[in-house]
C-alpha cells in the first residue's frame, strides 16, 4: 500500500512526489525543492556572517591603528605635549585659580592619557587578531570591552567600543572554538 501525504501547512492530501502542495504552494519537507531551499538558507547565513566579520574586523582596525599611532606619539613627546598645553594662553586664568596644578601635573595626566590609549590600543588590536582568526571568542569580547572602557576621554569611542562589543558577543557562532562538537 502507497504511503499518503499531507500538507503541513494545509493539510490537503499530496500528490506523489510533490515538491509542492498544489493548494498552498507549501515547500514539501524532504523534498528535492526544500533541500534546495534549505542549502540556499545556509549559504545566505555564511553570507551574512561573513559580512558581519568584515565589519568587525574594519571597526576594530580603523579605531586600533590610529590610537596606537596616538598613542607612541604622545608618550614619546609627553614633555612637549604638557608645555603646549601649559603655554595656551586660554589656559593661564584656569591655572590661575587652580594653584595646585603645575606643569608637572599637566606632563603627568598627559602620560597617564597617553598610556591609556596604549593599553586601549593593545586591547582592541588583540580584539582584531581574535576576530581575524575566528578564535578565542571571549577573549575577543572582554578585550574590546576593555578598550572601551580604557577610551573613557571619548564618550564617542566608548559607545562605539560597547556597540563593536556587542556585535563580537552576536558573532559568536563565526567562531570556531564556540562551536558545539557534532554528535553522532
Amino acid at each position: 500500500m502507497d504511503e499518503e501525504f499531507y500538507c503541513t501547512k494545509c493539510g490537503k492530501k499530496l500528490a506523489p512526489e510533490a515538491q509542492f502542495c498544489q493548494y498552498c504552494g507549501e515547500t514539501v519537507i524532504g523534498s528535492p525543492a526544500d533541500l534546495h531551499r534549505k542549502e540556499q538558507a545556509k549559504e545566505f547565513d555564511n553570507m551574512v556572517k561573513e559580512s558581519r566579520r568584515t565589519w568587525l574586523l574594519f571597526l576594530l582596525a580603523i579605531y586600533a591603528i590610529p590610537a596606537a599611532i596616538i598613542s607612541a606619539y604622545i608618550l614619546a613627546d609627553t614633555s612637549a605635549i604638557a608645555n603646549t598645553i601649559w603655554g595656551y594662553n586660554d589656559m593661564q586664568e584656569w591655572y590661575a585659580s587652580h594653584p595646585d596644578v603645575t606643569l608637572d601635573t599637566v606632563k603627568t595626566y598627559v602620560m597617564a592619557v597617553g598610556a591609556m590609549v596604549a593599553a586601549s590600543s593593545i586591547c582592541a588590536i588583540i580584539s582584531l587578531i581574535c576576530c581575524y582568526l575566528r578564535k578565542y571568542w571571549i577573549v575577543a569580547v572582554v578585550t574590546c570591552f576593555l578598550a572601551s572602557l580604557l577610551c573613557i576621554f571619548s564618550i564617542f569611542g566608548m559607545i562605539v567600543g560597547l556597540f563593536v562589543s556587542w556585535m563580537i558577543m552576536a558573532a559568536k557562532d563565526s567562531f570556531t572554538d564556540t562551536k558545539k562538537p557534532a554528535t553522532e
